[in-house]
């Protein structure tokens, strides 16, 4: 949702979509993530947060996180973010022994069988493309 609120922004400039998408990110890195800085997964009212984020989370976060950023080029804060949830992302859930990502071994098949190579070119689900990245890093 903050994705789309920040490319709705953009497509049809208007800032109390940027506002919206702003503060809604502002809400999720002020309320759901560890003094570690990991994301957490749900938020009940209260300040009550908790249960570690899935990399679905992580997923949407970096790419909503990137969307704001594009939308309004300031504060730097939201790139710095994402990269370092990207960063977070990869040495929590990548599993060097699996080559690939630990929260995506039940997708394993699922996968392989949307390889753009094989399938005439279709995209892999959203979820996916942490994988994607994570395999093709340099480091």
């Amino acid at each position: 949702m903050i994705a789309a609120l920040a490319k709705a922004a953009r497509v049809f400039d208007e800032p109390d979509y940027l506002a919206a998408a702003e503060r809604a990110a502002a809400f999720i890195l002020t309320n759901l993530r560890r003094q570690d800085g990991r994301l957490l997964h749900r938020y009940r009212g209260g300040g009550d947060a908790g249960l570690a984020a899935t990399l679905d989370d992580y997923a949407f976060m970096i790419w909503a996180l990137i969307e704001v950023y594009e939308a309004s080029f300031t504060p730097p804060g939201y790139l710095k973010t994402a990269v370092d949830l990207s960063r977070d992302l990869i040495a929590h859930y990548w599993d060097c022994n699996q080559e690939g990502s630990s929260s995506c071994r039940t997708m394993r098949t699922f996968l392989s069988a949307r390889n753009p190579s094989t399938t005439g070119g279709r995209f892999l689900p959203a979820t996916a493309w942490p994988c994607t990245l994570s395999s093709s890093s340099d480091g």
